[in-house]
C-alpha cells in the first residue's frame, strides 16, 4: 500500500476509533468543570484545528516524504472532536436546565412504560417535553427534553401509558450531586439513559397536541414499544410461574425488572445474566431464522442485508435501544454490508465502528455497566475464542466407528467451542466484573454449555409463541406448557446450581492502576495462546 494513503488502513482506523474512545473518557472525567458558555468552546477550537491544519499541511508539503504528519494530524484532531463532542452535550444540558428551571409548565409526551416509585406513592414514566409554557405563549422546542418524571397517584384516576399526551407544572431536581466521593451518582446515571433531568409533577393532565408529528425515529421507537407491549402480553397471560415469566421477558426483551431478588442473585452469581441482557447471542439467532427464510426463498446471499438489516433495527427498538442490542446489531450490519459491497469483513473494525458511533451519539454511555460489559466481553470473544479453540482442538473427538463418528465429533466440537467462548469472555470482562460486583463467576463455563441450547429454543419459540397468541390462543398455550415451561425452570435451575460460591471467586474492587497489570496479564495469554512456529509446521 502507499505510505501516501497507509492513514486508511484497518490499523489505523482501529488506532483512531480507540484514540476518539479515550479522549470522550478525559472529556468525561472533567465534564463538571465545563465551561457554560458553548460558543466558547467552539470558536477557540475550531481556531485551534485550523491552525493546526495549516501548520501540518504547510510541513507536509515542504517535507513531502511519508505521511507521519498527516497521521499524528488526524490523531490530534480525532481527540479534539471527542473532547469537543463532550463539551457539546455538557452545553445542551446547561441549556436545557435554563429552559426547565424558568418554564416549569410544559406539555410532552409519555415516552416509557408506567412503573412503581419505590415508596409505591408514584408513577415513574420517562417523558418527552414537546413544548414550554411562558405566560401565555406556548413555545416549541428545537429538540425534546427528555426526563424522569414522578407523577403523583394522587393527581391520576389511573396509570399513564405509553404515548400519552400531557400538561403539567414541575418540580424539577436540579441538583443530584453524590453527598460524597465514591457515593451513586444519579445525574451521571440518568445521561447515561440521555435523560436530562428527574422530577415531580402533582398536577399531571392529559390533553391533545394536534400539530405534534414524530420523527422518524420516534415512529420507529413507538412501533418497537407496540411489539414489546404485545410480547409482554402473551407472557402474562401465559400460564408461567413468576420466575418463568420473569426470565422469559429477559431473553426476549432485555428486561429484568420482574426478576426477584434471588432470581438475579442467581444469574449474576453464576455469569449467566448475560442471556437476559439483549445481546450478540440474541441477534445471532435472529439472524439465523432470517438467514434461513431468506434462503428458502432463494434469495442472493449478497441481497440478505436489504431484509436483514430492517428486521434487526426493530428488534432492536423492541429491546429498546440498549448499549448492548445497538452494538450487537451495528456490528451485524456491517458485516452484512461488507458482503454487499464485496469487500473484506473485520469484526475488531465493526467493534470500533459501532463503539464510536454509540459513543458519538451519547458519550455518558462510555459510563455504562451495559457499554463497558458488552464491549470488554466482545472483544474478548474476538481475540481469545480461535486461538484458544486451537489449543483445545486435541478434545474434538473422532471414533473410528461410523455410527459414533458423527455425534460425537459434533457434540465434542460444540464442548470445545462453549468452552472457548466461555473462557474468552471471562478474560474480557474479568476486571470489570471484580469492579462492579466484587467476584468473578466461572461457573458459566460449563453453565454455558447447557444455557446455549435452551436459550436458542426459548428465543425462537418464545417469538413465536407471541405471534401464535394473537391468532390461536389455545396453541400458544399449548406451547407455553409442554416447550417453554420445562425450558425455562431447566434454565433456572442451572443458574441456581452454577450460583454456588465455589463457582466463582471474591474480588476486592482494585484501583484504576491494576487496569494496566490487567492489560498486561491479557497481553501474556494472547502470546501464550499463539501457536509457535513448529506447532503451526505440525
Amino acid at each position: 500500500m502507499n505510505t501516501n494513503y497507509a492513514i486508511f488502513n484497518k490499523r489505523y482506523f482501529l488506532l483512531g476509533a480507540i484514540i476518539y474512545v479515550v479522549a470522550t473518557y478525559i472529556g468525561l472525567k472533567f465534564d463538571t468543570y465545563l465551561i457554560k458558555d458553548s460558543l466558547n468552546v467552539y470558536y477557540y477550537s475550531l481556531c485551534y484545528v485550523t491552525g493546526l491544519t495549516i501548520v501540518s499541511c504547510t510541513l507536509y508539503f515542504l517535507l513531502h516524504k511519508n505521511s507521519q504528519i498527516i497521521s499524528i494530524y488526524l490523531a490530534v484532531l480525532i481527540f479534539i472532536i471527542g473532547f469537543v463532542r463532550v463539551y457539546a452535550v455538557c452545553s445542551s444540558y446547561n441549556k436545557n436546565n435554563k429552559i426547565i428551571n424558568e418554564n416549569p409548565n410544559v406539555c410532552g409526551i409519555v415516552a416509557s412504560e408506567p412503573k412503581l416509585s419505590s415508596s409505591g406513592q408514584s408513577y415513574v414514566v420517562d417523558t418527552d417535553i414537546l413544548y414550554i409554557y411562558n405566560g401565555d405563549e406556548t413555545i416549541a422546542l428545537d429538540k425534546p427534553i427528555r426526563t424522569v418524571t414522578y407523577i403523583s397517584k394522587d393527581s391520576v384516576s389511573s396509570p399513564p401509558s405509553f404515548g400519552d399526551k400531557f400538561n403539567c407544572t414541575y418540580r424539577y431536581e436540579l441538583n443530584m450531586k453524590p453527598s460524597f466521593k465514591g457515593a451513586f451518582d444519579y445525574s451521571r446515571y440518568l445521561k447515561q439513559n440521555k435523560v436530562c433531568y428527574s422530577g415531580y409533577t402533582y398536577n399531571y393532565s392529559e390533553t391533545d397536541i394536534p400539530n405534534y408529528k414524530p420523527s422518524p425515529f420516534k415512529r420507529l421507537c413507538s412501533f418497537g414499544y407496540k411489539l414489546r407491549f404485545a410480547v409482554k402480553d402473551s407472557v402474562k397471560s401465559n400460564m408461567y410461574n413468576e420466575n418463568e415469566a420473569a426470565l422469559l421477558s429477559g431473553i426476549l426483551l432485555g428486561d429484568v425488572s420482574g426478576f426477584s431478588d434471588k432470581l438475579y442473585e442467581s444469574y449474576t452469581d453464576s455469569g449467566l445474566i448475560h442471556i437476559a441482557s439483549v445481546s450478540g447471542m440474541h441477534t445471532s439467532y435472529i439472524f439465523l431464522i432470517i438467514s434461513i427464510i431468506l434462503t428458502l426463498m432463494r434469495i442472493p446471499k449478497r441481497l440478505f442485508a436489504l431484509f436483514a438489516i430492517p428486521v434487526m433495527t426493530i428488534f432492536a427498538a423492541v429491546a429498546l435501544f440498549t448499549p448492548s442490542v445497538n452494538r450487537a446489531v451495528m456490528m451485524l450490519s456491517v458485516m452484512l454490508l461488507s458482503y454487499v459491497f464485496k469487500r473484506q469483513h473485520d469484526s475488531l473494525t465493526a467493534l470500533a465502528f459501532s463503539a464510536v458511533a454509540i459513543v458519538f451519539n451519547n458519550p455518558y454511555c462510555l459510563e455504562s455497566y451495559s457499554f463497558i460489559l458488552s464491549f470488554s466481553a466482545t472483544f474478548g470473544l474476538l481475540t481469545f475464542a480461535d486461538p484458544l479453540k486451537k489449543r483445545l482442538s486435541f478434545a474434538i473427538l473422532s471414533p473410528k466407528n461410523r455410527l459414533l463418528n458423527k455425534p460425537v465429533t459434533y457434540l465434542s466440537s460444540y464442548v470445545v467451542n462453549s468452552v472457548s467462548l466461555s473462557l474468552s469472555g471471562i478474560i474480557g470482562i474479568s476486571y470489570f466484573t471484580a469492579n462492579f460486583f466484587g467476584r468473578i463467576a466461572f461457573g458459566g463455563i460449563i453453565g454455558n454449555i447447557l444455557i446455549f441450547p435452551a436459550v436458542a429454543l426459548i428465543l425462537i419459540f418464545g417469538f413465536i409463541n407471541s405471534f401464535v397468541f394473537h391468532i390461536c390462543k389455545p396453541l400458544s398455550h399449548i406451547i407455553a406448557v409442554f416447550v417453554l415451561n420445562p425450558t425455562l425452570k431447566f434454565t433456572n435451575c442451572i443458574a441456581e446450581f452454577f450460583s454456588n460460591d465455589i463457582f466463582s471467586v471474591k474480588a476486592l474492587r482494585s484501583n484504576a492502576v491494576f487496569f494496566i497489570f490487567y492489560i498486561v496479564i491479557c497481553y501474556i495469554i494472547y502470546i501464550l495462546l499463539i501457536p509457535s512456529k513448529k506447532d503451526s509446521e505440525k
